[in-house]
């Protein structure tokens, strides 16, 4: 065979996308395999043994920084609205506490525009497929996880809800710091923990009026001793009110989730969010634990007011 003069050779090459032609021959050829996909596959198979049909889902921890096509399996734990207070309270997004088949946890948001895509078929408790999603970093302020990474809906996302069948995903997952922890959080604005104490005092005169209050202060003392003030803003309060009202006993241990530590009017406080949740004696596993941790201990008597902690 005769090369055309044209041709290049090797030699000539340089690093680019190339258009022009060379000659060669094809002297031998061979499989080229992926070492890695025994480790997954191996992976996958430990997930069926403990997490039945949905093994090959993904969970949290394999995501990487990308749009993500491939379909996860998770829990709506929670979820509420994100809104801008500094442009009349304007609606930004829904944000969703999501936890995996691993009880790994991640942080979600729906912006505004594609809400109503989403907004019916969304429940708290349900599990959803969800694919084809952007994976960004997790916010560095006011964070409700610890996972590095946040899933970002588009206009692609899919969310399917699905039979509980087969896999066994938490229902709860708290993040219960104690007063120490707090305090060396405090104004920092950047992760919110939970708080699990014994509920002292509910401070509002107008709390059995009738009037839906927008702030109410909470004693609440703390397992490692001290007695803190919680104050919840909004619907939050709102909500602690009217499940208060409901209950036939008065609540001895609560636990307030997703809190910001700060200080309000120079007192060391519990602030609520907008994704804080209340949770009274026997709501949830915390609580009923503690429940009985006060009464084995005989710490289940009334606790004095006056000793509230001062910055």
């Amino acid at each position: 065979m005769v090369a055309s003069a044209t041709s290049l050779v090797f030699d000539d090459l340089r690093k680019c996308f190339n258009k022009n032609e060379v000659l060669a021959r094809v002297v031998h050829y061979w499989e080229a395999h992926n070492i890695n996909n025994g480790e997954r596959e191996r992976e996958i198979l430990k997930r069926e043994k403990r997490y039945g049909r949905f093994a090959t889902s993904l969970v949290f921890d394999d995501l990487r920084k990308c749009f993500n096509k491939n379909e996860v399996l998770a829990r709506v734990v929670h979820f509420w609205e994100a809104r801008n207070i500094n442009k009349g309270d304007l609606l930004l997004g829904f944000e969703l506490f999501l936890i995996d088949q691993k009880g790994t946890t991640i942080h979600a948001f729906i912006p505004a525009n594609r809400i109503g895509c989403y907004e019916e078929d969304l429940k708290a408790g349900v599990i959803y497929k969800i694919k084809n999603f952007l994976v960004i970093n997790n916010k560095t302020s006011y964070k409700v996880t610890s996972h590095k990474f946040l899933i970002q809906f588009t206009h692609h996302t899919v969310l399917a809800p699905t039979d509980h069948a087969g896999h066994d995903i938490e229902r709860q997952n708290v993040r219960i710091r104690s007063y120490a922890e707090f305090n060396e959080a405090v104004n920092k604005n950047e992760d919110l923990y939970d708080a699990l104490g014994k509920l002292v005092l509910v401070s509002n005169e107008n709390f059995n009026n009738g009037v839906t209050n927008k702030r109410i202060d909470i004693h609440l003392q703390l397992k490692d001793g001290p007695i803190v003030r919680v104050t919840l803003w909004g619907n939050v309060a709102a909500n602690f009110q009217k499940k208060l009202m409901e209950s036939v006993d008065k609540p001895m241990v609560l636990l307030a989730t997703t809190m910001n530590p700060r200080t309000f009017r120079d007192v060391f406080c519990l602030s609520s969010t907008s994704s804080t949740r209340i949770f009274f004696d026997n709501d949830i596993e915390p609580n009923t634990g503690y429940l009985t941790w006060l009464r084995e201990n005989g710490k289940d008597s009334e606790v004095t007011t006056s000793e509230v902690t001062k910055p």
